[in-house]
């Protein structure tokens, strides 16, 4: 890589993700050419200078490479450039974001055991969020702690205070990993 011109993007402030890797990828290539440059006659001045800096430079490259992904995106707006398993908080932001349905399984058997409703539903639609459903047949059977929410033709909807702070962490698990991944860029 051009490595002259990503050191001063990042002296700059200016380095993107790609430069990251860039640099991860560059000082062990370096590594490798020195040490395999050092036989050559002539070149043994130069390759033990560039093997001793890649020496010191040998365990930010390997946390670059170890926690980057190998095509990273251009801009940190995206994020995407760290690989899951390297920070918890962003671990635990992303699967929210990816598995909010297993939770929302989970919490509808819940309910359905715990009301005796078998017909009630967890749902989730963009104007009015996440919500549970139960129709007008078994309105005599939601618990007090419901808080109605919209009213359909042949149902209710119900938030709980549980839903509702799970509705929250989802909705903002986006922007909570995308923050993270700046931090830890």
């Amino acid at each position: 890589q051009d490595v002259a011109r990503v050191a001063g993007r990042i002296g700059l402030g200016r380095a993107t993700p790609r430069d990251l890797v860039a640099i991860g990828h560059s000082v062990r290539a370096a590594a490798q050419l020195a040490a395999r440059s050092m036989d050559c006659r002539g070149m043994e001045g130069i390759s033990r200078k560039l093997l001793e800096a890649c020496e010191r430079m040998d365990a930010l490259s390997q946390s670059i490479t170890s926690s980057c992904v190998e095509q990273p995106p251009s801009h940190m707006r995206d994020g995407g450039l760290f690989r899951d398993g390297i920070d918890e908080q962003l671990d635990e932001a992303r699967l929210l974001k990816r598995d909010a349905t297993s939770w929302l399984t989970a919490y509808q058997a819940d309910l359905t055991e715990q009301t005796g409703i078998g017909s009630l539903k967890v749902g989730y639609n963009k104007v009015f969020g996440y919500y549970i459903e139960v129709s007008n047949a078994n309105a005599d059977k939601v618990p007090v702690e419901f808080t109605r929410k919209q009213t359909l033709k042949n149902a209710e909807r119900y938030i709980t205070p549980e839903l509702k702070e799970f509705e929250e962490k989802v909705l903002s698990a986006d922007s909570r990993a995308l923050q993270r991944e700046r931090e830890l860029f």
